[in-house]
């Protein structure tokens, strides 16, 4: 092995806790081995959030909280099926509506029906009813926005402003539910016997999903989520997916308070929100992908960024006059910085597991002391 080779293998080992090693190996190695370092180091990393990112899922938004959301998307489903409604997705990768398996297209007048197509209304303790769940549909979306640049989930989110725009309101003396619209007016003795709240729903339209989540009772927003039909099953119904639990053949048959008797069977309910996840996670693949991508790109270009910010410092930082390395070039100290990357990268790597939610800055502070320390201790000026 030539004298060279051994040198660079020793400085590659030894400068993982050795900074005098590192500058070696900046000076002697070629330089190809000091973009490699930091290729590999900066990478080490972004792994852990890579893995944070790709366990992210489109049903994840009620793992921690449903509120019985299951049930109400339970009833939801058997509602709309019984009234003989079903969503395919064409391979336009567009949903279109039909009912008694006929295309049921919505008037050209209309871009979203102002009124749910089914809705949930749950019956509480007391006598009282809420709107537990609805759904919306929207072929088209006419909001007069034009603007390119504006998100087609954008504008209809723009236009359900105005059609879930309306104020849910619960008579807490009578217990009775019903929809006020906006700016009616309501005396102070009529206010003081209303409960505000807004109700669950889902909108979906041709080009994708979203659902809204409150805290039940409240107008307070909970979670959402969104997605497109790009990863979907083409030519199948939705309801017909959903619906479908082994075993358990969906029925319409109710109790005498009007309720589908399927609630109770807590076997259909898990098995109809275990097919409603499996849409979720679909419907929010393209999301999850450009999420993957954006955010672990943009912080591994940052990365690679504060190597050469940090390769100026050193730079820098040597050019006093009295400094033993005011000769070093730009090139040298950017080398070195490389070089100084792979021990702070595997460190980074192993705490961004430990602790994910600070995975992206161990690396900024691990490389930075790394740095720091090789300036103070092997780049200061020599004593007077």
């Amino acid at each position: 092995m030539k004298e060279s080779t051994k040198r660079t293998l020793t400085n590659l080992l030894v400068s993982n806790f050795k900074n005098d090693s590192a500058i070696d190996g900046a000076k002697t190695a070629p330089w190809w081995i000091a973009i490699i370092l930091m290729i590999v180091g900066t990478f080490l990393p972004i792994i852990p959030l890579m893995v944070n990112v790709s366990k992210t899922y489109g049903a994840s938004f009620i793992a921690n909280q449903s509120y019985g959301f299951e049930k109400y998307e339970t009833a939801l489903a058997l509602e709309l099926k019984e009234q003989g409604y079903d969503f395919k997705i064409n391979e336009s990768n567009e949903l279109l509506r039909y009912k008694n398996d006929v295309y049921e297209a919505m008037p050209r007048a209309i871009a979203t029906e102002k009124v749910p197509v089914a809705q949930y209304v749950v019956k509480e303790n007391d006598g009282s009813e809420r709107i537990g769940l609805q759904l919306f549909y929207s072929e088209r979306v006419d909001t007069g926005v034009t603007d390119e640049k504006v998100s087609t989930l954008t504008k209809v989110l723009n236009s359900m402003k105005y059609i879930v725009g309306t104020t849910i309101l619960a008579d807490s003396e009578e217990g009775q539910a019903y929809i006020e619209s906006e700016g009616a007016s309501l005396s102070e003795g009529e206010k003081s016997n209303i409960t505000y709240y807004r109700p669950n729903y889902i909108l979906l339209y041709k080009k994708g999903l979203y659902v809204y989540m409150t805290k039940p009772g409240t107008t307070t927003k909970q979670t959402s989520m969104s997605g497109d039909w790009l990863h979907s099953e083409k030519d199948v119904g939705l309801l017909a997916r959903v619906l479908d639990v082994e075993d358990i053949p969906f029925s319409f048959e109710k109790d005498s308070n009007g309720s589908y008797i399927l609630l109770r069977k807590t076997a259909f309910t898990t098995g109809v929100k275990k097919n409603f996840n499996k849409i979720f996670n679909e419907v929010y693949l393209t999301s999850k992908n450009k999420t993957f991508w954006s955010y672990c790109g943009i912080f591994y270009g940052v990365y690679l960024v504060l190597v050469a910010f940090m390769g100026l410092m050193l730079f820098l930082l040597s050019r006093g006059k009295n400094n033993p390395m005011n000769y070093l070039t730009y090139w040298t100290t950017f080398k070195m910085a490389c070089w100084s990357t792979f021990a702070p990268g595997v460190l980074a790597m192993v705490l961004g597991f430990l602790l994910s939610s600070y995975a992206t800055l161990f690396f900024i502070i691990l490389y930075g002391l790394r740095i720091m320390w090789m300036s103070m201790r092997q780049l200061r000026p020599a004593a007077q």
